[in-house]
């Protein structure tokens, strides 16, 4: 599947770039408002929008923003103008890039919902991959010490069975803007984990999934800091058949924030989801997640269900969990459930009789609550350790 602009992905490009430019000085008025659900928790105040303005301007994309090792193949120039539509093709960009006018009048609310991938899109380099049948694919971006604009494209094709990790350092960036756009064609398996140690910049990233006929997905994020910021992880279910599972851990200290959006659109027929969010908050950290469901009239044989657990270890931290369900549909199984605890005190208890420091007690305790997600990750001993370290 792939999908075609009415005009070149380079045209959209400069068409976005043209938009952004057009109002130097102006952030304020072309930012996500609060009045818009997804983004009413996300504070936006501290991040130096004038200064980056100014650095928007005399961007340079750089020629090579990754490492790449393991199965892969770069397509050929049609082919990956085809894979670059997808890029603007899912957020009604297409139809707003390619008008004529000056964008004054009508075009703030669009920009306002779509400021963050417009920027990506505008000033991005972007890597475009296939996927192959083999080994692990570790797409590694590089660090950045002013912008940090990460955006990829891969197509997993019918039949193939590839697993795919995408890593993001911790950088001293004043903004990060990531995209990754995963088409997973007919009848592919995937095994795709984002791992982000998000330092103190603004962080903003958009994961999408084009999951279609009898194709299968696992996606996995491991998310750790982090000051302002957001994560998108949606999904499109376009065939009958199409299954995606969405797990996340999350771990927070001191004053770290994270907003987590995880969404699934039910388009097919017999297609499944899940979503499952876990973190771990400390200090005065604070989470907030959105989990969305859309299921559109006459879509039949749906199942789909999400979970966020929480698990709090002081007395400030905060977590939030708020379910969006649209369903216009019957004959379609649908479930969600969220929980804010602490630890079991009787099970803290039992392992400290048992001979155990209460430190190493709280330490095995946490891990056992990560164990879920983080055990069916695609990743080394070693990479679920480094997780682990800088988690608790």
């Amino acid at each position: 599947m792939t999908t075609q602009l009415t005009v070149s992905y380079e045209v959209a490009r400069q068409r976005a770039r043209q938009l952004l430019l057009s109002f130097p000085g102006e952030w304020q008025s072309i930012l996500p408002s609060s009045e818009d659900e997804s983004w009413r928790k996300v504070d936006l105040s501290s991040v130096p929008w004038d200064a980056l303005s100014n650095l928007l301007a005399s961007y340079q994309s750089p020629t090579v923003n990754c490492q790449l090792e393991g199965p892969h193949t770069v397509p050929p120039a049609d082919e990956k103008e085809r894979l670059l539509a997808a890029l603007a093709e899912y957020s009604e960009i297409e139809d707003h890039l390619i008008q004529p006018e000056e964008p004054r009048n009508e075009p703030a609310a669009f920009l306002r919902r779509n400021v963050f991938t417009l920027i990506n899109l505008a000033f991005s380099n972007p890597v475009v991959l296939v996927a192959e049948q083999g080994n692990r694919l570790t797409i590694r971006h590089l660090p950045s010490d002013s912008l940090f604009l990460p955006c990829t494209v891969i197509r997993v094709p019918g039949g193939v069975e590839a697993t795919v990790v995408e890593e993001f350092p911790d950088d001293a960036s004043a903004l990060r803007s990531g995209n990754t756009v995963l088409i997973v064609e007919e009848g592919a398996r995937l095994r795709y984990t984002q791992v982000r140690h998000d330092g103190e910049s603004a962080h903003f990233h958009h994961v999408r999934f084009l999951v279609e006929r009898d194709a299968y997905v696992e996606a996995g994020l491991l998310q750790s800091g982090g000051s302002v910021g957001k994560t998108f992880y949606q999904a499109s279910m376009l065939g009958t058949g199409a299954e995606f599972h969405g797990k996340a851990l999350y771990s927070g200290r001191e004053g770290q924030v994270f907003h987590l959006e995880m969404g699934v659109q039910h388009l097919a027929d017999h297609s499944v989801s899940s979503l499952l969010y876990k973190t771990v908050m400390t200090d005065h950290s604070h989470t907030v997640f959105l989990g969305n469901l859309e299921i559109p009239a006459g879509v039949r044989k749906v199942n789909s269900h999400q979970l966020n657990h929480n698990l709090i270890l002081s007395k400030r931290a905060r977590a939030e969990s708020r379910p969006w369900l649209v369903i216009r549909a019957e004959d379609v199984a649908c479930e969600h459930g969220a929980t804010v605890g602490e630890l079991d005190e009787d099970a803290l208890f039992f392992l400290q009789s048992r001979g155990l420091p209460e430190e190493e007690a709280r330490r095995l305790m946490i891990q056992g609550f990560f164990e879920e997600v983080l055990g069916q990750m695609p990743l080394t001993d070693d990479e679920k350790e480094d997780f682990r370290l800088r988690s608790f």
